[in-house]
C-alpha cells in the first residue's frame, strides 16, 4: 500500500513564496494552477519538501497511530523512546475505573 501525499510546489514569485499542494503532478493539468495567494501561475516543485521532510526516513507508518506521522516523535509510536504519561494514556483511553 503506497503513501498518498500529493505534489508539494512553492509559488517561484519573490515576495509570495506560497505553499500549495496539488493531487498530480503540475504537467498533468490542461489549464495553469496558480497560487492561491498571488494568483500567479509560476509554481515550482518543492524540493526541500519532496527530499527532506518527507523523506522515507522520517515519515513512521507504524500502528500506534493511523495516520503517517514523524518517526519516534509522538508517544504511541512504536519506535519513540518515551513512554506515555498517566495523563496521556487518560486522554486517549478514559479515566479508568476502579473495581477492586
Amino acid at each position: 500500500m503506497g503513501r498518498k501525499t500529493g505534489y508539494r510546489y512553492r509559488c517561484s514569485h519573490g515576495q509570495c513564496r506560497g505553499r500549495v499542494t496539488l493531487p498530480r503532478q503540475l504537467t498533468e493539468y490542461v489549464r495553469p494552477r496558480h497560487c492561491h495567494r498571488c494568483g500567479r501561475d509560476q509554481l515550482k516543485l518543492d524540493q526541500y519538501r519532496h527530499t527532506v521532510e518527507l523523506s522515507p526516513r522520517r515519515v513512521c507508518a507504524c500502528s500506534g497511530y493511523p495516520f503517517p506521522h514523524r518517526r519516534g516523535c509522538q508517544p504511541w509510536c512504536v519506535f519513540s523512546e518515551r513512554l506515555p504519561t498517566d495523563d496521556e494514556q487518560a486522554a486517549r483511553y478514559g479515566q479508568p475505573t476502579d473495581e477492586a
